[in-house]
Parts: structure tokens; sequence; C-alpha cells
């Protein structure tokens, strides 16, 4: 629960190239630029981080028998492309997504908190929704129980063409209340609960788009907009060689402690430490 960070392929590749003191090989990403060509909001403090991709012309896209066998491996089953996209880029990057047919979408996509009545979920069971659980809905329904599960009502078909994808950050307590009062649970909802990353939303966005454009040469990203009121990350905190090894009982030199805080992936300048949105759970010297 402490190293989210190690709950996706990216994730544990870093760790175990920090481990073994081997280059990671980054992975193909997609070049993102906001113009707002969809719009999408929160209104609920559970959700402070809500990106949105539209994409369209997705159509014949063949999902390879190495995708499909790598979902199969963790538990999961090949639905249809799109969702296996999502599953996919989901296990390599460690931020849940979700797809809308955005043919289905009445208007901008909204997440709240402040929705009550039944909503009929993809496993096709009616859920009773109470004030206080985060949904995400459109002007005119409820669209996806975030975090854990879409609503049919927007789902994803072979006659889907036009999507909408999204990228969000709840706050992992609520998604923890809402799965167990509803007795449903998910991929996603278990890597909320557990607390996922609001400063790699974008990135986890841009591996899937270069996933999906090496799958469909023909789709196009027409719009990538956000919400935003993530605190921002410290940039830094206090490092001292000198109560490092007072507090060991060790004689590590510069060189030394340079050489693994790099490994780690962060940077020392001097007294300072620079941050890395990456390891989270580094936050001060003792870290």
């Amino acid at each position: 629960a402490n190293r989210p960070d190690c709950l996706s392929i990216i994730g544990l590749a870093k760790e175990i190239g920090t481990v073994l003191n081997r280059k990671v090989v980054d992975l193909p990403v997609f070049d993102l630029e906001e113009n707002d060509v969809f719009k999408v909001s929160s209104v609920t403090k559970n959700c402070d981080a809500f990106h949105f991709v539209k994409v369209s012309n997705l159509m014949n896209i063949v999902i390879p028998q190495s995708i499909v066998s790598y979902l199969n491996a963790h538990g999961m089953k090949s639905i249809s492309p799109l969702v296996d996209i999502g599953n996919f880029s989901m296990l390599l990057t460690g931020q849940p997504l979700h797809m809308y047919d955005l043919s289905k979408v009445d208007g901008e996509l909204v997440a709240r908190d402040d929705f009550e009545g039944k909503v009929l979920a993809l496993d096709d069971n009616e859920y009773d929704v109470k004030k206080g659980d985060v949904v995400i809905a459109d002007k005119s329904k409820v669209c996806c129980l975030g975090g854990v599960m879409g609503l049919r009502s927007v789902e994803i078909d072979e006659n889907t063409s036009e999507v909408g994808i999204e990228a969000a950050h709840f706050y992992h307590a609520q998604i923890r209340h809402e799965v167990k009062r509803l007795g449903l649970s998910s991929p996603s909802s278990s890597l909320f609960i557990k607390g996922t990353n609001p400063y790699i939303i974008k990135d986890s966005l841009a591996v899937t788009l270069a996933l999906i454009k090496y799958l469909c040469k023909d789709a196009v990203i027409e719009g990538y907009s956000k919400f935003d009121e993530v605190k921002p990350l410290n940039p830094s905190f206090d490092f001292s060689l000198a109560r490092l090894n007072s507090r060991l009982g060790s004689a590590f030199t510069e060189e030394e402690v340079d050489t693994i805080i790099s490994r780690v992936g962060l940077v020392r300048e001097g007294d300072k430490v620079l941050s890395s949105k990456y390891r989270l759970d580094l936050a001060e010297q003792c870290d």
C-alpha cells in the first residue's frame, strides 16, 4: 500500500532497474496539447483531477493475441478492442481509465456526489447510489460510478467510432467506502483504493494514445481537456549527509549517496533532494 507505483509494469520496471542498476527503456508516448474540444469538470472534493481525450475514427482495430494472453494472465477477459486497450494501458501505467461512447453522451461530463438513485452497471447489476457516492454524469444521466465501474448507458459497442477516454484521480478512502457498501469491486477500484498517482495522469494517457495509434493508424486524436486541482508536488526536501551518517552510524561518501539517489530516480543539489512525480513515497530524508 505504501508503494502503489509498483502496482504497474512501468513502475515495477523502474524498481527493478533501481535494484539492478539497469536503464529502463522508455515506452513511446503521444504528445498531448489541450484544446478543450470536450469539456469536463468536477464539483466534488473526492475527484480533484479529471483528464479527458476525445478520439474518433476508431474502426477495424485488431488486438494482438499477445495482449489478449497478457490480459488473461492478469485475470482479465478480452472484451472488445477498445476496452482491451484500456485494461492493457492500466496494467502498464497503474492509471485506471474509462471509455465512453461519445454518441451516447449528452453534453459535458461532470464528477459529482449529489446523485441519488438506481443505476445499471456494466456487470448487468443494478446498484443503489447514495448521496456522497462519486459519479460521472452528463446533462441528463449518470454515465459512470467514478473509479469503480461504467454504466450500460454509455457502453462501448461494435458500432462505436468516437470515444472519450477518462483518466481521473479519486480520493482513495471514498472509493473504498463505496466499494464496500455496494459490494462491487473492479480492477480499477482496487488501484484507486490503494491510492493512484495524480501527477502522472497525463503521462498515462500519452502511453494509451501511442498504443491506440499503433493498433489503429487511422485514429484521430481530436482533443484533450482537463480539470485539475491537485495540490502541487513539493519540489524538494532537505538532505544532510552528516545527519544521514549520524543517524545510521555509517560512513557513506558523497559519491556513494549520489549514486544511490540517482538510481532511485532523484537528483541531489547541495542540501536539497529534488522530488520525483514518480516516487511519491520519497518525501523527506528518512524515506
